[in-house]
């Protein structure tokens, strides 16, 4: 590395000695020319050297647009399937009068576990009644009428109860900025889901198709810098599982952000490897020398 970086600097010098020379032979429109194709060159060299570096921030989280909208056709469908049985409807009921306990403010505990326990018998009778489908349409309702709400195309009434304390969750996991939502809608939508799941004792992300996966571990991976960095790298492996890009070195910034550098190298090599870019280099250099208790530039 040290060759590397004399020879660069011996470029540059013999670059900027040979032009002086040619420069106080020429006109001033020809010398000004070549010290302006001088200055690009030194950036470019400038660009090219090696150089440690540290990042900062994970990768942002790409979600392609045709498997984005594929998800939201089929969701579409089975949306107009849900089940509209007594059951059905009283798990609705039972959602919406949880997310008006919510956004009215804390309740006793025991009113909470009771609904709790309604809303999973609820739940459990649907899947008898209509099965399993059932779960995957009503979870997909909720999320369109969701849509609607943020589209200002409910009543004000029923709005407030669809979204309940949702924004709080929201401003966790940095989905919204000044009360205005920077996370893709799609982002929202998935993580409403999710809350959906959770509150009738499912996990998560059942009944996500692998889009939905990407979209709801991608973000808390790669954007909710308020979790515990165990959680980040925990939905990070989930990400990389459903094909989510960049993992290794979200990997990276993550593992350095933790004060771990020879694991966060590890994970910008194996990047490097892959991708074999100038960044990633510089951060593979940047990493060693940080877990060698060298200085670096940040």
């Amino acid at each position: 590395m040290e060759r590397v970086e004399a020879c660069t600097h011996f470029a540059w010098w013999a670059l900027i000695g040979v032009s002086i020379g040619a420069v106080l032979r020429m006109s001033p429109a020809l010398s000004t020319l070549l010290l302006f194709a001088v200055v690009i060159v030194c950036a470019g060299f400038l660009l090219l050297a090696p150089r440690a570096v540290v990042w900062a921030e994970t990768p942002s989280l790409r979600l392609p647009a045709v498997l984005v909208r594929a998800s939201l056709d089929a969701d579409a469908k089975l949306a107009a399937q849900a089940p509209r049985t007594p059951a059905a409807q009283k798990v609705d009921a039972l959602w919406l009068q949880l997310g008006r306990a919510d956004r009215e403010g804390m309740e006793p505990t025991h009113l909470r576990l009771t609904r709790r326990q309604d809303m999973r018998k609820a739940y459990q009778l649907v899947v008898k009644e209509s099965g399993e489908a059932a779960e995957q349409a009503l979870r997909s309702a909720v999320a369109d009428r969701l849509d609607r709400a943020l589209d200002l195309e409910l009543a004000p009434e029923l709005a407030a109860d669809v979204l309940g304390d949702f924004a709080l969750m929201l401003e966790g996991e940095e989905c919204t900025r000044n009360g205005e939502l920077i996370a893709p809608r799609f982002v929202v939508r998935t993580l409403y889901k999710a809350r959906w799941n959770i509150a009738h004792q499912l996990e998560p992300d059942r009944g996500f198709a692998p889009i939905e996966k990407r979209a709801y571990f991608g973000w808390q991976a790669l954007h909710a810098r308020r979790l515990p960095s165990e959680q980040r790298m925990r939905a990070l492996v989930q990400y990389a599982r459903v094909g989510g890009t960049r993992a290794n070195e979200a990997a990276g910034v993550l593992l350095s952000r933790s004060n771990q550098p020879p694991a966060a190298a590890a994970a910008f090599a194996l990047a490097y490897r892959l991708a074999d870019t100038f960044r990633l280099r510089n951060a593979v250099l940047g990493q060693n020398m940080a877990a060698a208790g060298a200085g670096f530039d940040e």
